[in-house]
């Protein structure tokens, strides 16, 4: 089935009246945002025009423009044609009128049908500007200027001939409040749309016209389209629940039969307006014969309620179809305590207290939430969410959703959310017994009050003489795990009980459920206290409106003395250190690796063989006598005695008197030089260090005794 439609006659006008009335029982209300539209269509009626099926297409496109307005509500649309017409239906050699034709009513739409071009010429621009002219005083929120043409325009004024730069003419009329429609026909002008500057432009064919008209239509009336994706052929899908789906089929013998849920039961139809077709009146002169576009006809269905299903469209002869819907949706609240229970405020009351209160649109037959459904656009925006108790004199309260709420002890308070959604749908409770008839909210007795008394004084010790470093002592309240309120923690009577007698003062801390006392600070100012140690018993009641009281207690210790509470622990912070200062001492003492080999890799005794570890150690081990004897000293600290990581330091090398050459690890080659090892450099041996892996080269100066080659491992003889 291919997707597409004609908007016909009054019939939206019914629709739309009968949509903006719609409710459902026991369900938030829903109602449609009335816009007030002003169109003005400059209608090109020059020669050209009926040269073809041009002038019978626009003029369709009219009576569609003309269907789609709400003229109850003050909607009005105005042709300007661009030479003189007639719309009674009369055809006169001469005469007619250049006045702008107004469409106020659905009866006014026949005047397009009927309406004549006495003498057809050419194609002024000066129509479109008597058009702009005329909405620059409209009141209407939504004022739009749509051009119907054909051709170039060739002429500024009638009669004056001159070029026209139709694309930048346009764009310099167009803005946000009077928006632009170009819409060419045939052999018209091809323009482009920036839509950032509210111009739109099309340029539509005889095959294109149709779906052309609804691009255009659906970007000034948005209009929501069912998607292809939940259409199959002749099946509808929806996986929402609809209050209407409104059918519109085009063709010469389109007939809409009915609609079936996938149970066989038939939908309801609400709206019909049965078949109309295209118009038959022209043009004079030599144009009395223009060719007619006998395409142009259709029907439009509107069925009442769809719960979300399968459904059977039954429609033939049809070559174009479009669908549109409306969602029935519903407001759902959660009201959440602090426990994480969710309330039911069905019967009407609750208690009074904190709730995280979330809401959101579900499908008003499922209860499924559809918030984010592709069929309800980009969401809902919320518009407003308030608290009205039954005393007005405290105003609306507003909240968030997904925030918190205070419910205090009322009567009858009602909760009234309201949003948008495809762009002109507005849903609210106001209306919805279950949120305004008023819920009774009842105060919860008391039944935990808890206290903690603590200070931030450290050791809680009170130094004399240190008055000003002193912190008070902190007593925090909560009921039933929550804070106080700065009204509740005015209400709490706070008596303290000292173990011995000491100048004392408290206060209410604003905003933070707690009260401090002052230690030491009467009302009469500083009393140095008496040295010793003391304890705080407190204990805080609070009555609800009922008289009914709640208490909790605490206590705390301190002590007053004219020393610092640190020499107290000085003696072991002393013993600490000293204890630690002897750790690191000892573990960063210089030793020796507990063992080290020498793992020959090429030589005459490959293998690994123990090195005895000393201040002169042959660096090859014992199994070359005395080949590369080094004088050593320690390099590894105590701790890396035993693994992996230890070293030793090489400050000098002593090689046998065969040796020709010698390297340890990076240090370079040292080669035998009159007596002496040299590297490349000429420098001799300074120092190095060894650690695991370091590998050691000798060669010798006999030409057959090999060159040994390995590495020297500590702690191991891998």
């Amino acid at each position: 089935m291919k997707r597409k439609s004609r908007i016909l006659s009054a019939i939206v006008l019914v629709v739309s009246i009968v949509l903006s009335n719609m409710f459902f029982t026991q369900a938030a209300t829903v109602t449609k945002n009335a816009k007030s539209y002003e169109i003005a269509v400059v209608f090109d009626n020059s020669g050209s025009m009926y040269d073809n099926q041009a002038w019978c297409r626009a003029k369709y496109a009219m009576e569609i423009f003309s269907s789609m307005l709400h003229y109850e509500s003050g909607d009005i649309l105005k042709i300007f044609p661009m030479w003189p017409v007639t719309t009674d239906g009369s055809t006169p050699e001469s005469g007619g009128s250049y006045d702008g034709i107004e469409i106020r009513s659905d009866t006014d739409i026949n005047k397009i049908s009927n309406l004549y071009t006495v003498s057809p010429s050419n194609t002024p621009f000066a129509p479109i500007t008597e058009a702009y002219d005329e909405l620059r005083n409209s009141k209407a929120k939504e004022k739009w200027l749509i051009v119907l043409t054909d051709g170039k325009f060739n002429e500024e004024a009638r009669g004056q001939y001159a070029k026209i730069d139709l694309q930048n003419r346009l764009l310099d009329l167009s803005s946000q409040s009077i928006k632009v429609q170009y819409l060419g026909i045939g052999e018209a002008e091809m323009l482009a749309s920036d839509e950032s500057k509210f111009f739109y432009a099309k340029k539509s064919s005889d095959v294109s016209l149709k779906d052309d008209l609804i691009s255009v239509c659906n970007t000034i009336f948005q209009r929501s389209v069912l998607p292809a994706k939940y259409i199959s052929g002749s099946t509808l899908k929806l996986d929402m629940s609809m209050s209407s789906l409104i059918v519109f089929a085009q063709g010469a013998d389109a007939k809409i039969v009915g609609l079936k849920s996938e149970t066989g039961n038939n939908v309801g139809i609400n709206l019909d307006s049965g078949q109309r077709r295209y118009s038959t009146i022209s043009a004079g002169g030599k144009y009395s014969s223009a060719p007619i576009d006998s395409t142009l006809a259709g029907q439009v269905v509107t069925f009442g309620a769809c719960p979300k299903g399968s459904y059977e469209l039954s429609c033939s002869g049809a070559d174009a179809i479009e669908i549109f819907y409306e969602p029935n949706v519903d407001i759902k609240m959660t009201l959440i305590n602090d426990d994480g229970q969710e309330m039911d405020y069905s019967q009407g009351s609750i208690p009074a207290g904190e709730y995280t209160v979330n809401y959101g649109l579900v499908d008003a037959e499922t209860g499924e939430d559809v918030t984010s459904s592709e069929l309800m656009g980009n969401g809902i925006k919320w518009d407003k969410s308030v608290i009205k108790p039954s005393d007005t004199s405290k105003g609306e309260i507003p909240f968030e959703n997904g925030g918190k709420i205070v419910l205090e002890p009322d009567d009858a308070t009602k909760i009234i959310i309201e949003g948008t959604y495809l762009k002109d749908y507005v849903i609210s409770t106001e209306d919805d017994p279950r949120f305004c008839n008023g819920f009774e909210i009842q105060l919860p007795g008391l039944h935990d009050l808890s206290m903690t008394l603590s200070t931030d004084q450290s050791s809680s010790w009170y130094q004399i003489g240190k008055e000003e470093k002193w912190k008070p002592i902190r007593v925090d309240l909560t009921l039933e795990g929550v804070p106080l309120t700065d009204e509740q923690l005015a209400k709490v009577k706070l008596d303290l009980n000292f173990s011995k007698d000491i100048e004392y003062s408290s206060r209410q801390l604003t905003g933070e459920s707690a009260y401090e006392i002052l230690i030491g600070q009467g009302e009469s100012g500083y009393k140095k206290p008496d040295s010793g140690k003391y304890k705080l018993v407190a204990t805080a009641t609070l009555a609800d409106e009922f008289g009914q009281e709640v208490s909790a207690t605490d206590s705390i210790k301190f002590e007053v003395q004219t020393y610092s509470a640190m020499w107290r622990w000085l003696k072991w912070i002393i013993i600490l250190l000293a204890l630690l200062l002897l750790i690191i001492f000892i573990l960063s003492r210089k030793a020796w690796p507990k063992e080290m080999f020498f793992n020959c890799i090429e030589g005459p005794k490959k293998g690994s063989s123990k090195i005895n570890v000393g201040k002169n150690m042959n660096i090859v081990s014992n199994a070359y006598p005395n080949t590369l004897t080094c004088t050593v000293e320690k390099a590894s600290t105590l701790r890396k005695k035993f693994g992996r990581g230890a070293a030793i330091k090489i400050v000098k090398v002593d090689p046998a008197f065969n040796v020709k050459s010698f390297k340890i690890g990076s240090s370079g080659t040292y080669t035998k030089d009159g007596g002496k090892y040299l590297d490349s450099k000429g420098k001799e041996f300074k120092e190095t260090f060894v650690r695991q892996n370091t590998k050691v080269e000798v060669e010798f100066t006999q030409k057959n005794k090999s060159a040994v080659v390995g590495k020297v491992c500590m702690n191991s003889k891998k």
